[in-house]
């Protein structure tokens, strides 16, 4: 589990992977984060790419 400031991210291996996927992220925050309502969206840019 990777984690930057109150966000926290993992890459997981997909036990059956489908074409064009074998890996997905799980995204999740930090009880340091605190809380927010149902409707707040988050919008946190990210790249993956394989090399």
């Amino acid at each position: 589990m990777k984690c930057k400031e109150n966000f926290m991210f993992k890459l997981v291996m997909m036990l059956t992977p489908k074409t064009g996927a074998d890996t997905y992220v799980e995204i999740g925050f930090t009880s340091a984060s605190g809380t927010s309502s149902p409707s707040v969206r988050i919008l946190r840019p990210y790249r993956f790419f394989t090399s």
